[in-house]
């Protein structure tokens, strides 16, 4: 749920007649599915990518080495 911004990146569904309707629209509406997939890798690069997220690593890594020293 923190990645997913419902009818932007993605879709949520909690009950079986939420898939089946999203299932539906994105399967009869190319469109949307292009533009979910675009935003969808804009989430992932720009929260999850290595760039972002190595830096983040290094330094809790950095932290930890100085703390056990």
């Amino acid at each position: 749920r923190e990645i997913i911004a419902h009818g932007v990146n993605s879709m949520l569904a909690s009950t079986p007649q939420d898939w089946i309707d999203h299932l539906s629209t994105l399967l009869t509406n190319p469109d949307l599915r292009r533009a979910m997939a675009i935003a969808g890798r804009r989430t992932i690069d720009a929260c999850y990518s290595l760039r972002v997220t190595a830096p983040q690593l290094a330094a809790v890594l950095t932290a930890a080495a100085r703390s056990s020293s």
